[in-house]
């Protein structure tokens, strides 16, 4: 991958960032845009990066929105945070997921914007992508006192997993402890989601 040259002094990042923009106003194609934003989001943090993404922010290809959103995160620039806000409700649940996650977790900014647009994913119990889950781990880093609750509805409705796990362990509430117990019982997890429930478990028991 381009983006990748000079790695790990990047000795070529001028002449990269030159291509990738050039690129970004003259290239047509969906699968070629997109993965301009993916190889942007290897140079990060980079702010010269992020007013030639946002030409691309609102095209009709989610593809290409996507890259938009693996692009800028990690950019802490007020843009950025704001294109991520705005990618964070796209219809496309890809495009969601990966929006949400860098808001949640690629920036330890806090903001009331940052945490309506985290807030807004997490009561969305329509949105089967991983945006819920990652909106809430981001809400419990920014120990956000709506956590708590928003949590346990979404254990109680039955959405749980890797992500839902790991707020609770982050979150490290003896309230949760009992609740997490009893989901022992469930059979449907994989490996690595009992793995993070048992982390979970550990976490809130640590508190009682």
């Amino acid at each position: 991958m381009i983006s990748a040259l000079g790695i790990p002094t990047r000795v070529y990042l001028d002449e990269i960032l030159d291509i990738f923009f050039k690129l970004i106003d003259t290239e047509q194609d969906e699968r070629v845009l997109c993965s301009l934003g993916v190889g942007l989001g290897h140079i990060s943090p980079e702010p010269r990066k992020v007013k030639p993404l946002l030409k691309l922010k609102d095209h009709p290809d989610s593809d290409v929105r996507f890259g938009v959103a693996f692009g800028l995160g990690c950019e802490d620039d007020a843009l950025a945070i704001q294109a991520l806000i705005d990618l964070s409700y796209d219809e496309d649940g890809k495009v969601r997921d990966w929006a949400t996650f860098a808001l949640g977790s690629l920036t330890e900014l806090d903001s009331p914007q940052i945490r309506e647009a985290l807030f807004s994913r997490v009561v969305d119990f329509n949105d089967t992508s991983s945006a819920p889950g990652e909106a809430l781990v981001g809400l419990v880093k920014r120990q956000d006192e709506r956590a708590f609750e928003l949590l346990l509805n979404h254990i109680q409705a039955g959405n749980t997993g890797t992500l839902v796990f790991e707020a609770a362990e982050a979150l490290a509430d003896a309230r949760l402890y009992p609740i997490l117990v009893k989901l022992r019982e469930d059979s449907g997890y994989d490996d690595y989601e009992r793995r993070c429930l048992e982390e979970a478990i550990a976490a809130c028991d640590s508190q009682s």
